[in-house]
């Protein structure tokens, strides 16, 4: 569990996660969280990680969007192959719609990757803290979910035939617009058990 009390990122955090087209991140603490924002106008990935267990894991976060709302801005928790592709499942602020959250794949090595199974879900007015949570079930599956009390919880996406994640975190991500320094995350928690 990281409740992001000290003020700083721990050590097991790799910061800043961005791609080719550089900047970083911003990070401001608060007592319990942090504010992520970028530093450059670009489209590229900008956020932090950390290595994933080996084998069966379940991650999870509880963060709320910021905006803008017209951003082409997908963002959330992450999973993925250090050097490669993962996927981010969080709010997804993208179409004047804060209300919108989805999964989509992401990578921290080029500035944008190409759709691959992007879901989106408008969930009205889902702009307050949320948690979400990726569950890889060891063979191959992963899980995409959110709740809104960290207790119960509802599925957004399954991908299958996918491989052992090396890395997880939290990001912001833009496709084909740009992601400025006004698009930000706020992050209150991330916990991560393994099995």
């Amino acid at each position: 569990d990281d409740y992001f009390n000290s003020g700083r990122l721990g050590p097991w955090w790799v910061n800043p996660t961005q791609t080719a087209a550089g900047g970083g991140n911003i990070l401001n603490f608060f007592p319990g969280g942090f504010v992520l924002s970028g530093q450059t106008s670009s489209r590229h990935v900008y956020g932090i990680r950390q290595p994933a267990p080996l084998g069966a894991f379940t991650v999870m976060a509880k963060i709320a969007e910021n905006g803008p709302n017209s951003s082409d801005i997908r963002s959330g928790l992450f999973v993925g192959i250090l050097g490669g592709k993962g996927h981010v499942c969080g709010p997804f602020p993208q179409d004047g719609n804060l209300g919108a959250l989805g999964v989509t794949t992401v990578s921290d090595t080029a500035d944008w990757s190409s759709y691959d199974g992007y879901l989106v879900n408008h969930v009205g007015s889902l702009t307050t803290p949320t948690w979400y949570r990726i569950v890889w079930n060891g063979s191959g599956s992963l899980s995409f979910d959110y709740s809104l009390d960290g207790i119960t919880w509802t599925n957004i996406a399954v991908r299958t035939g996918q491989s052992q994640p090396t890395e997880m975190g939290v990001c912001e991500y833009s496709n084909s617009g740009a992601v400025t320094t006004s698009a930000n995350l706020t992050i209150y928690r991330f916990r991560c058990i393994p099995g």
